[in-house]
């Protein structure tokens, strides 16, 4: 089937979506054997393009050997996210899916019985997972029908596990992974340095990866220039909040913004809002979108309910109070890190750029009816405080990326179709990274000529 790229373009693009009807929930996802494929045409190659998606866009498959949890053994790989026949067995899923900390060791695991990883989606290509299709259909097919690239031969994505935290994927090998697969991009594509689009939680990955002084050598050989859009380093403002609280996940925050919240606070958690809720308890990535303190002020409110409010500097009471006392035990270590990675300034020798969106209406204080409840879902807050941003992250946040590239090489886009997620589907979105890719050396796909002269 095809589906809109865009809810203004109207062009439309293909789309895969997988329909499992076993017994078993999770369709069948064994391991491809990697391999490099066809190298491009080397005349006139253009660089390599490589997406490091947001949180939540990276496919997760899993194995199972049915010791706890409520699930059945299955030993070949399954999809675990996001496939909708786990509705089938939400217990074995949210199992599945939960990371184990130990405060002791410092060390973080898979549950009991559990084997997880992020789907490769083909080697070195990346792109081919269903979640990769959908949410970024707009970007594969502007690259495609303006600069002329193609999935697995010079357009590429690097998947990672979204669970983690900086240590815990530091620890579980995905800087690594996802070093390893812009390097085999890169040789595939005749040697071709990559432009990095680093979309959301993607820049915390990008930017902690390029910090570290193993990959310095690396990034000299692999990385031409970085995007960082809608980089959330330094959190979502009260987004990280309504997602912790009521397991509400906005897809599409320029358009649903503007519904009345008490109309929606009548509304009891779905079925979908307690499973995120339950997912992101029991994850450490959590503490990622949470507003750092410095980025906001920290007399900030985020959340206030009847007996008391909680400001940006008292995140970790929170934390405690609703029961996450993994969460509250890590949020310091993350909060530290986050700050030193923006304080660095710029990453040496890399041409870097941000990207984001400015007129979105976006939350910065939800008033709840109800106190804090320990381990249950929330209603959604019965009214918000609004402010401007991507309809996740703050301006003033957004703004705040300019410490981590070089002078001048910020882009604001004012468009109010262009959220989040938008600014990598709406043409307004698209036409910004250009503008980008322009300052880069890239020029736009002659189909009656060759494929392009790139400094």
């Amino acid at each position: 089937m095809t589906v809109p790229t865009s809810p203004t373009s109207g062009v439309k693009a293909p789309l895969n979506i997988p329909m499992y009807l076993g017994k078993q929930p999770g369709a069948p996802s064994p391991k491809q054997p990697r391999q490099l494929g066809h190298q491009a045409n080397c005349d006139t190659p253009r660089p390599t393009f490589v997406l490091v998606p947001g949180n939540a866009a990276s496919q997760l498959d899993a194995t199972q050997d049915g010791s706890a949890g409520g699930c059945a053994p299955f030993t070949s790989p399954r999809m675990v996210y996001p496939d909708p026949s786990w509705a089938k067995n939400l217990k074995c899923l949210l199992h599945t899916l939960s990371v184990t900390y130990d405060s002791s060791s410092g060390r973080y695991s898979n549950s009991s019985g559990t084997q997880l990883y992020s789907s490769e989606g083909g080697w070195p290509n990346g792109t081919s997972t269903f979640v990769l299709q959908i949410g970024y259909a707009g970007l594969w097919h502007h690259l495609g029908s303006s600069y002329g690239y193609q999935a697995g031969v010079d357009m590429f994505a690097a998947p990672y596990d979204w669970r983690l935290d900086y240590d815990g994927l530091d620890q579980a090998g995905q800087f690594d992974q996802v070093a390893a697969r812009i390097s085999a991009a890169v040789k595939l594509n005749c040697g071709q340095k990559a432009v990095i689009l680093a979309h959301s939680m993607g820049s915390n990955v990008v930017l902690h990866m390029l910090r570290q002084q193993r990959f310095q050598q690396w990034r000299e050989r692999n990385i031409r220039a970085v995007i960082f859009a809608g980089a959330s380093i330094e959190g979502i403002a009260a987004m990280g909040w309504m997602i912790q609280l009521t397991g509400t996940l906005d897809a599409s925050p320029a358009l649903t913004s503007y519904i009345p919240s008490p109309a929606l606070a009548q509304l009891p958690p779905t079925v979908l809002d307690q499973a995120i809720y339950q997912v992101v308890q029991n994850t450490p990535f959590a503490n990622l979108v949470l507003p750092v303190v410095g980025a906001i002020d920290e007399g900030h409110v985020l959340v206030s309910t009847p007996s008391r409010n909680y400001s940006v500097g008292q995140q970790k009471e929170l934390l405690q109070d609703m029961g996450s006392e993994v969460l509250a035990a890590l949020f310091d270590k993350v909060q530290l890190h986050t700050q030193q990675l923006v304080d660095a300034g710029p990453v040496p020798g890399i041409q870097s750029f941000c990207l984001y969106s400015t007129s979105v209406r976006t939350p910065m204080t939800l008033h709840f009816s109800a106190d804090i409840p320990r381990h249950r879902a929330m209603k959604r807050p019965a009214r918000v405080t609004w402010g401007a941003g991507d309809g996740y992250i703050d301006l003033q946040t957004l703004r705040r990326c300019s410490k981590i590239v070089q002078a001048g090489n910020v882009v604001e886009v004012a468009h109010p179709l262009v959220d989040h997620a938008g600014l990598i589907r709406e043409p307004a979105g698209l036409a910004a990274i250009d503008s980008i890719l322009a300052e880069i050396g890239l020029v736009k796909h002659n189909p009656k000529g060759p494929r392009g002269v790139h400094g």
